[in-house]
C-alpha cells in the first residue's frame, strides 16, 4: 500500500525517513518521505509526482527500505540500513543525470554521516 501524504507515525512504529533541506521550494518538514516497519507502508508527500525523477527517487529510496523489512534484514544501528537506499537512491537520479546534491542538497559527507554509526 502506498499513500500519497505524508502521516504521523507513532513513537512504536520504526521507521525509516529521507531528511533533507528544502532546495525545491516544498513546506520545509525536513521529511520527504516515510516507510513504516509495522505497516509496511511508504508515505509520500501529497505533491509527489510521479513524473519527477526526483521524486520517484524518493519512492526508490523508501522501496530500498521495504525490501529490508521484507527480509528481515538487521543493522547494527538504524542509520546502516540508509546506505542501500541512498545508494539506489544515487543510481536512480544517476540515470537522469540529476543526483543527490543538486535535487536534495545532500553532499556526500551528510551521506555518510548519516549512514554510519556514531555511538
Amino acid at each position: 500500500m502506498i499513500e500519497t501524504r505524508l502521516a504521523s507515525a507513532t513513537s512504536a512504529e520504526q521507521i525509516h525517513a529521507i531528511e533533507v533541506t528544502n532546495p525545491r521550494g516544498r513546506p520545509d518538514y525536513g521529511i520527504y518521505a516515510i516507510y513504516s516497519d509495522e505497516t509496511s507502508t511508504v508515505y509520500l508527500q501529497e505533491d509527489w509526482s510521479a513524473q519527477s525523477p526526483a521524486d520517484v527517487s524518493i519512492l526508490v529510496h523508501e522501496l530500498v527500505h521495504h525490501m529490508q523489512n521484507q527480509a528481515n534484514l538487521d543493522y547494527e544501528c538504524p542509520e546502516m540500513s540508509e546506505k542501500l537506499a541512498y545508494r539506489a537512491q544515487r543510481r536512480w537520479l544517476h540515470d537522469f543525470g540529476i543526483n543527490l546534491e543538486s535535487e536534495f542538497n545532500l553532499d556526500p559527507m551528510t551521506v555518510l554521516v548519516r549512514t554510519n554509526c556514531w555511538q
